[in-house]
């Protein structure tokens, strides 16, 4: 994200839309938790990312149905629960497709992934093949818990992220006393750019001062 911000600002009169690049850098990190690979990877015909932004666009938009339940209907003649469904069940398939893959490597290989290379879904696969538990975790079950992942964890990063910045910048001397509270070193041979924390043993981060939180609201109020 610092790459591209700063080959952003390199460009004589264009501007950093902020908003899109931490909504791709924090999905891009739950992603790789999560599947495995980043959001942008493309699965079939479609990439999660894509699918991301559509299930975005949809939080975002004003449902008459949502406010006036009696008026509901409204939004059957906008297609706009059309497009609900249809984005509902792009992600389910793409989750569908996601477990199937890794059920198949676990029948080529004797196991979903190694130890090192496990992620969230190799995790639930694995715990509901276990089955040692007092619960039943089904098929659905899965596909319900990674959407519930992707749909609650989409946006509230990010939005957090935005204000924290929004307030950074409306406090100047705040920022600079940020800046200088930490020192970051990264270990020779190695730029910010698609960094693996398991590979990297000399990354430091030396805080030097506390830091003092406040409320974000108060923040923009004064």
């Amino acid at each position: 994200m610092l790459c591209t911000i700063r080959e952003a600002c390199s460009k004589k009169g264009s501007c950093v839309n902020l908003s899109e690049m931490l909504i791709e850098t924090s999905n891009n990190i739950m992603s790789r938790c999560v599947l495995g690979r980043k959001y942008d990877s493309p699965n079939g015909s479609v990439s999660f990312g894509e699918l991301g932004r559509r299930m975005m666009k949809h939080l975002a938009t004003f449902s008459v149905g949502d406010f006036f339940p009696w008026l509901g209907w409204i939004d059957l003649l906008t297609g706009q629960i059309q497009e609900f469904k249809a984005t509902f069940h792009a992600l389910d398939a793409f989750f569908e497709q996601i477990i199937v893959e890794r059920k198949v490597t676990k029948r080529d290989n004797g196991q979903f992934n190694n130890n090192n290379n496990k992620d969230f879904v190799d995790i639930l696969l694995q715990i509901q093949e276990g089955a040692k538990h007092d619960f039943q975790l089904t098929h659905e079950d899965v596909k319900a818990i990674l959407m519930d992942i992707f749909a609650g964890g989409s946006d509230t990063t990010s939005t957090l992220l935005e204000w924290v910045f929004a307030a950074l910048l409306k406090n100047p001397e705040t920022m600079k006393k940020l800046q200088e509270e930490f020192d970051w070193n990264l270990p020779d041979h190695h730029n910010t750019d698609g960094i693996d924390m398991s590979e990297i043993w000399g990354l430091t981060v030396i805080k030097k001062l506390p830091v003092h939180l406040q409320p974000t609201i108060h923040s923009f109020a004064s």
